[in-house]
C-alpha cells in the first residue's frame, strides 16, 4: 500500500498502537504526505511532476528551480563558482528536502535534482517514504540525447564519458530509494499514468458476515480504473445500474461497459427515492428482464441510492450479486459499507429494511474530489467519529491535514491521495466493525454511533424548517457534545478533547446551530431506538481509540451541548449560517 503511512492500520482495523499519540503540533509529519521523483538529468522529472501534481491536486515543485530562486543565480553558476560548487548545491539540495519533508503546507509533487540521492541525509529521508519514484529512462543513450538538448542548463551534461560515469555510479541509489517506473519511450502522460497506478494500487479490505459471506472494498484514482477492475467479472451476465440522476452525463460511459439499456434512475432523488414503491418498480424491472442470483445490480449514487439498491437486490430472488460505487464521501465511509439497506416506511425513516452485504464497495477518487466542501465536510465528519473511536490514525490523519482535504476557495485540492485514503480507512475500519457484530446483535457496533445521539436530535428538529441541518454537520455537533462529557466523566484527557473539538468545529464550517428547547431535545432523545427506561445509550471515549457505552440522563447531554456551544463561541468563530 504505497500511500499509507508506515503504521497503517491493517484491514481488521487493527494496528500496533503507533496512532495513539494526540492530534496537534507535536504529531510528527510522515515523509508519504509528499509524492518524490527521482532520476538522472533528462528522465523527465520536471515534465512528468506538473502533470502528476494535477492529477493529484497538488502544488508541484521542482528542487532545482527552487534553489535558483533562493540563490538568486543558475545551477551552472553555482556548480562554476570557486566559492560554492557542487558540494555546496548539495548541501542545499538536502536542507531543502529536509525542509519539505517538515513542513506543514499543502502535500506537494516533488521533483529532485538528479544528484539528490548522493547525499546520505538524503537517501535516509527518501527511504522513509513509500512515494518516491525513479523515472528509469532504461537505455543510458536516451537520456544523453534528452541531456544535450538542454545543455546549456545542465552543468554536468557537456562530457559524455563524464555523464555516464555519473549515471553509473548513481544508479544503485535511485534504485534503492525509490520505485522504478519505466520512463524510456513512453511520454510524460503514460509515464504519468503508471505513477497514479502504482499509488493506488493494494487498497483492500472487507466486512466477513461468516466464512463464506464476505463483501470486498477497495479504492481507485478514477472511474477509468474502476471500470477496468469491473469488465472482467460483468461479462456473459445481465447487469443493471441504478445511477443517480445527478449523474446522467456519465450515462454514456456506463452504457459502453455495460450494454445498452443498462442504465436506470431511480424515480426521484435522495430520501425520496427510499419507498416501496420505488423498490417494486426496480424488482420488476429486475423480472421483465429475467435477472437470475447470478446477474450483477450496480448502485453508483449516494447514500439514499445505496440503501435503496441494496434493500432490493437482498430481496430479489433472496439475494442477486451487487458491487456498490459511492459517489459521496458519506456514502463510501458510512452508507455503502457494512450490509444495511432500508426504505422509508409510514413517515418514518429506515423501517423496513435487512442486511444484505455488496460483493464490494469500490470507491473512486476523483468523483468524490469533484464533490462540494459540504459534503465533503460531512463524509470527514464520519470518517473522523470512526477514527476516534476505532482507531486514532485516521483521526489524527483529518485533524493533521484538514487543510489539503477542506482547501480555502481558489486552492488546488482537495488532495486526492488524502481524500482517497480518508475514504478507504473509514470504510474499512467501519468494515472492521461490522465484521464483529454483523447483524447488531452483540452491541460492537454500538461504538460507531458516536456524537450520534444528539446529532440525530439536533437533525430531526431542524428537518422542517429554513435552515435544516446536515446529517455530518450535526454529527460533528453531537460529538462536540460528546467529547465535553467525555473529558467531564469518562476520563478523557483535557487537551486531546480540546483538539477534537477544534477539529468538530471546523467539519461544522466553523459553527453551531442553536440548541432545540430542552423539552423537545428530550422527547427526540427518548424516541430514539437506543433509548432504554428513561435513559440513554450514549457512547463516550476515554481515549482515542477506546470508547466506552454508559447509560445517561438526556439532560446531561444537553448540559455538554451547551458547553461546546459556549467554547465555539468564545474561539469567535464565525454564527452558524448554511453557506
Amino acid at each position: 500500500m504505497h500511500v499509507f503511512p508506515k503504521n497503517a492500520a491493517s484491514p481488521d482495523g487493527r494496528n500496533s498502537g503507533a496512532g495513539k499519540d494526540p492530534p496537534g503540533d507535536q504529531t510528527v509529519l510522515p515523509p508519504e504526505r509528499h509524492v518524490f521523483l527521482s532520476g538522472f538529468m533528462g528522465a523527465g522529472k520536471s515534465t512528468v511532476g506538473p502533470i502528476l501534481a494535477g492529477r493529484l491536486g497538488r502544488p508541484f515543485t521542482d528542487l532545482d528551480r527552487e534553489i535558483e530562486e533562493a540563490e538568486g543565480i543558475s545551477i551552472r553558476d553555482i556548480f562554476a563558482d570557486p566559492e560554492k560548487g557542487e558540494g555546496y548545491f548539495r548541501k542545499r539540495e538536502a536542507e531543502k528536502v529536509k525542509a519539505l519533508i517538515a513542513s506543514r503546507g499543502l502535500p506537494r509533487v516533488i521533483a529532485l535534482g538528479g544528484g539528490a540521492v548522493e547525499d546520505p541525509q538524503t537517501r535516509k529521508l527518501l527511504a522513509g517514504s513509500a512515494n518516491t519514484f525513479f523515472l528509469d529512462a532504461g537505455d543510458p543513450e536516451i537520456l544523453w540525447e534528452r541531456a544535450c538538448r538542454d545543455a546549456p542548463s545542465r552543468p554536468l551534461a557537456g562530457d559524455r564519458a563524464g555523464f555516464m560515469r555519473r549515471l553509473e555510479r548513481r544508479l544503485p541509489l535511485y534504485r534503492a530509494s525509490g520505485l522504478p517506473v519505466d520512463a524510456g519511450g513512453a511520454g510524460p502522460e503514460e509515464v504519468c499514468d503508471r505513477i497514479v497506478k502504482i499509488l493506488f494500487c493494494g487498497r483492500e479490505a472487507g466486512v466477513r458476515a461468516s466464512e463464506s459471506w464476505v463483501s470486498r472494498i477497495t479504492a481507485w484514482p478514477d472511474a477509468a480504473g474502476l471500470a477496468a477492475s469491473l469488465a472482467g467479472r460483468l461479462e456473459g451476465r445481465r447487469v443493471l445500474m441504478l445511477l443517480d440522476p445527478a449523474l446522467r452525463s456519465e450515462e454514456a460511459f456506463w452504457q459502453k461497459l455495460l450494454g445498452s439499456g443498462s442504465v436506470v434512475y431511480p424515480e426521484k432523488r435522495g430520501e425520496a427515492a427510499k419507498t416501496l414503491a420505488s423498490a417494486e418498480k426496480i424488482m420488476a424491472l429486475l423480472a421483465a428482464r429475467s435477472f437470475d442470483r447470478s446477474d450483477w445490480l450496480l448502485v453508483r449514487g449516494g447514500g439514499s441510492l445505496t440503501d435503496l439498491g441494496g434493500f432490493c437486490a437482498g430481496l430479489f430472488k433472496r439475494g442477486i450479486r451487487l458491487l456498490m460505487l459511492p459517489t459521496t464521501l458519506l456514502a463510501a465511509v458510512d452508507a455503502a459499507v457494512g450490509g444495511k439497506t432500508a426504505v422509508n416506511f409510514a413517515g418514518a425513516k429506515n423501517q423496513c429494511g435487512h442486511f444484505y452485504l455488496p460483493e464490494e464497495v469500490l470507491i473512486e477518487g476523483e468523483i468524490l474530489r469533484r464533490l462540494p466542501r459540504g459534503l465533503l465536510e460531512e463524509g470527514l465528519s464520519e470518517a473522523y467519529k470512526t477514527g476516534l473511536v476505532r482507531d486514532p490514525v485516521l483521526s489524527d490523519l483529518i485533524s493533521r491535514e484538514i487543510e489539503s482535504l477542506l482547501p480555502a476557495r481558489g486552492a488546488p485540492g482537495p488532495d486526492l491521495p488524502l481524500l482517497l485514503d480518508c475514504a478507504w480507512r473509514g470504510a474499512s475500519l467501519k468494515a472492521s466493525v461490522c465484521s464483529e457484530d454483523f447483524r447488531e446483535r452483540k452491541g460492537v457496533r454500538d461504538v460507531l454511533n458516536f456524537g450520534h445521539t444528539f446529532g440525530h436530535a439536533v437533525e430531526a428538529h431542524f428537518a422542517a424548517s429554513e435552515i435544516p441541518v446536515p446529517h455530518g454537520r450535526a454529527v460533528a455537533f453531537g460529538m462536540a457534545a460528546a467529547l465535553v462529557l467525555s473529558e467531564r466523566s469518562f476520563g478523557l484527557d483535557p487537551d486531546a478533547a480540546r483538539r477534537a473539538r477544534a477539529v468538530c468545529l471546523r467539519l461544522s464550517r466553523g459553527g453551531y446551530p442553536p440548541i432545540p428547547p430542552e423539552d423537545e431535545l428530550e422527547r427526540l432523545f427518548l424516541t430514539d431506538k437506543k433509548a432504554r427506561l428513561g435513559k440513554l445509550k450514549f457512547v463516550a471515549l476515554k481515549a482515542p481509540g477506546e470508547p466506552e457505552v454508559a447509560d445517561l440522563l438526556p439532560g446531561e447531554l444537553v448540559s455538554a451541548a451547551r458547553e461546546a456551544v459556549r467554547e465555539a463561541t468564545a474561539r469567535e468563530i464565525v454564527p452558524w449560517s448554511m453557506s
